[in-house]
């Protein structure tokens, strides 16, 4: 069970900064470092970040909710590219910020160098938006056409953001997962695992990296849209993330 009330008492000593500050700190095209761990480790972590990092706060609320739906072809073609390790790979969702009632229609490219680039429209915040009402925006954006994408999975999660006192990284932890899967009607969840997602303008020494090393937390990927997919429809490819799934259903306390 996650301790919702120790999270909050650890996060109230950071000093805290609006969204506002953290949405300047862009880093829309960065170096992605993703560690998965039990929420066990994530106590020790928050208290070992105290110093080096500012929290956001939104309301007196630490914790942000968020909503995605990813989009893919009938084929599950986007979730194929990163399955198969493609080096140019892409991922369109729409993302609801919850608390602040936002929402925006997001593409994110990665590329052979290990980058990722995101770029993003403001849309209604609603639950079953229609992609060709964005042709214009997606038009040169998207490897496949509107048409052919489709809602696929969805999650929901709760997410802390970190940024360093240099602002020159940002961490975002995510928690209290679950999924929903559009096509199957599926449903799973990971209340007792986070992703911590360390973002960079470049190779810079990083603090943040230091304490995941400390505490044993090694990087390794993680696609909440791959693992969604992967959760919630027994039928779809499965060769190359099968591992993933075992490490985290060990995390999750499931047998």
């Amino acid at each position: 069970m996650i301790d919702f009330q120790n999270i909050n008492h650890l996060l109230s000593d950071f000093e805290p900064v609006d969204l506002a500050e953290v949405a300047s700190v862009k880093l829309m095209d960065r170096i992605d470092s993703k560690y998965v761990t039990s929420v066990s480790d994530l106590m020790p972590f928050l208290s070992m970040s105290q110093h080096d990092f500012f929290v956001q706060e939104i309301n007196g609320i630490y914790l942000a909710k968020y909503f995605t739906v990813y989009y893919d072809t009938v084929e599950n073609d986007y979730y194929r590219m990163h399955q198969t390790k493609r080096l140019n790979r892409q991922k369109i969702r729409v993302r609801n910020y919850v608390d602040t009632n936002t929402a925006f229609v997001e593409v994110k490219n990665k590329n052979n160098k290990g980058r990722t680039k995101k770029v993003r429209v403001a849309c209604l915040p609603d639950n079953e938006i229609h992609l060709d009402q964005f042709d214009d925006f997606l038009l040169d954006k998207t490897i496949f056409p509107t048409e052919s994408l489709s809602p696929h999975v969805q999650n929901t999660f709760q997410r802390v953001t970190l940024l360093n006192k240099q602002r020159t990284e940002r961490l975002t932890i995510d928690f209290e997962l679950s999924f929903q899967n559009r096509r199957t009607g599926n449903s799973s969840s990971v209340p007792d695992i986070c992703i911590i997602e360390l973002k960079q303008q470049g190779q810079i020494p990083s603090k943040a990296k230091e304490m995941l090393r400390t505490l044993r937390i090694k990087p390794q990927g993680f696609s909440k849209y791959c693992v969604g997919c992967a959760l919630t429809d027994p039928a779809i490819f499965q060769n190359f993330i099968k591992q993933k799934i075992r490490y985290i259903n060990k995390l999750n306390n499931l047998k």
